[in-house]
């Protein structure tokens, strides 16, 4: 999903550079970082952890219905964040990484794999930089580049 959204993405990153596409309430630039960060990178690090944490512990990470409700999160912050709908974009980028820290975090501490809690840890702080993004012009001295 990754990869495929990484092709997509040059092709929307241009539409909405060139006002083919209506503007997302993140003005180009910031939407283009975040995409790179929250939507590809994070989703690869996903994929990586999630078969990672399987190895390390012996026991599963999120599959079936499961996965695809995360992959559903994943896809559902990638279209509405391109929409003037900045509540809905918010809740699906934030629940996002919130269900990948619980995915790998409960086959992490059932199997007390204490050196690896880290990564939920970093899911998590993950999740409070997405709150950042989508609300810091309701922060005050804060506002959007654009």
């Amino acid at each position: 999903m990754a990869s495929i959204f990484a092709a997509v993405s040059i092709a929307l990153w241009t539409a909405q550079y060139e006002k083919w596409l209506t503007p997302s309430y993140l003005p180009g630039p910031v939407w283009h970082a975040h995409e790179m960060l929250y939507g590809f990178t994070l989703a690869v690090i996903t994929g990586f952890l999630f078969t990672a944490v399987r190895n390390w512990t012996e026991r599963p990470t999120p599959t079936g219905g499961w996965l695809i409700a995360i992959a559903a999160l994943w896809v559902a912050g990638r279209i509405l964040i391109l929409t003037p709908f900045a509540w809905p974009s918010a809740l699906a980028n934030v629940a996002f990484p919130l269900a990948v820290a619980i995915g790998i975090g409960i086959p992490l501490f059932r199997s007390r794999n204490r050196r690896n809690y880290v990564f939920v840890a970093i899911f998590a702080v993950i999740a409070l930089s997405e709150l950042y993004v989508h609300f810091r012009d309701f922060l005050p001295g804060e506002s959007q580049p654009g």
